[in-house]
């Protein structure tokens, strides 16, 4: 049975790997043609995807702790 921190766990990931796909895509684009704004906007709003979801996994990870602390 996967327990309700598993599964944000889960979707940070991936969230994660969604954010890590997009910034390559856009710095692909940047790296072919030139800095254009939508390509820029693309590679800052994947980096600040994939900081959200870093900090989902965190809190999902400290939850976990709390929950192994508390049935101890």
């Amino acid at each position: 049975m996967t327990s309700p921190i598993d599964s944000i766990l889960g979707q940070a990931l991936h969230g994660l790997n969604r954010a890590f796909g997009k910034a390559d895509a856009a710095a692909r684009r940047i790296a072919e043609g030139g800095v254009e704004a939508t390509s820029a906007t693309a590679l800052i709003t994947a980096e600040h995807e994939a900081k959200a979801n870093a900090a989902v996994a965190r809190t999902a990870d400290e939850m976990h702790k709390h929950a192994v602390d508390i049935l101890a």
